[in-house]
């Protein structure tokens, strides 16, 4: 990546070759290299009109190839989440006393990164670009940090003697600017968030080498870190106790929870 800074000519940038055996990881730079440039050759950029979609697909494409060679993979199209549904059907039961309800569904994201035993990352894509903007302060702000809180509390359930040392990473992109954000539990039930150095994505030919490399190191720093919580999990080495409970004890607190309906009072029959 170093080497790539040094360019400063698009034609010479994009006749520069790498190959892909070497490591996975520069092939994943130079295919990353090779669709920005692909976006000024077919004159894509400026953005227009374009949608939620297509930023995903064709500006923020290296978010999702990145993960390519890695254990972790990435869905994408507003799925919704694993842990997110857990939380908000945690007591559900049989129809006995009360009425049996319908099972909530949890929270959808754009972007999710997982494997088989969890969830460890997810991104939320907005259209425009806007500090003060409802999907800025409504998803960016409120709704994602809950959501990766409750990634957190199911992987810190699974492994309880490392909960310290656990950290969920997510992507707050809107239109050609993107954030990373970090959360983690340093002591007790408190949960932090760090938030990295936002990047925009080059809008000129001349400062492909210089940002557009700032970005792959962002997007590259997010799953190290997201492999690196699947790593700790999976070395934990709590002893499981084998006991009488219908309700698993838990470390963290999910965010979505189910909130109780109120109870209508009953109606009184008034004496004629």
């Amino acid at each position: 990546m170093d080497e790539f800074g040094t360019y400063n000519d698009i034609e010479e940038l994009y006749e520069r070759k790498l190959h892909p055996k070497r490591d996975p990881c520069l092939k994943w730079v130079q295919d990353s290299l090779y669709n920005c440039l692909k976006l000024y050759f077919a004159e894509y950029l400026p953005l227009t009109d374009q949608t939620e979609g297509d930023l995903l697909r064709r500006i923020w494409s290296c978010v999702d190839t990145v993960f390519d060679f890695s254990s972790l993979k990435c869905r994408s199209g507003e799925k919704s989440r694993v842990s997110s549904s857990e939380g908000r059907n945690y007591d559900r039961c049989l129809g006995g006393v009360k009425k049996l309800t319908r099972k909530a569904t949890g929270h959808k994201m754009d972007m999710i990164f997982k494997n088989e035993s969890g969830e460890f990352g997810c991104a939320e894509c907005g259209r425009f670009y806007d500090l003060n903007s409802t999907k800025k302060l409504m998803e960016g702000s409120f709704k994602l940090p809950k959501i990766m809180k409750d990634m957190l509390a199911h992987v810190c359930n699974d492994a309880p003697t490392n909960i310290r040392k656990l950290e969920i990473a997510g992507f707050i992109i809107l239109e050609n600017k993107i954030t990373l954000m970090s959360l983690d539990v340093p002591a007790g039930y408190t949960c932090r968030i760090n938030c990295f150095e936002s990047f925009f994505f080059p809008t000129t030919s001349t400062s492909i080498a210089r940002r557009f490399l700032a970005i792959l190191e962002l997007v590259c720093r997010a799953r190290l870190i997201m492999e690196s919580t699947v790593r700790t999990s999976m070395e934990d080495n709590s002893q499981i106790n084998i006991k009488r409970s219908f309700k698993l004890e838990r470390m963290i607190f999910t965010s979505y929870q189910k909130v109780q309906e109120p109870v209508k009072p009953r109606k009184r029959n008034r004496p004629q």
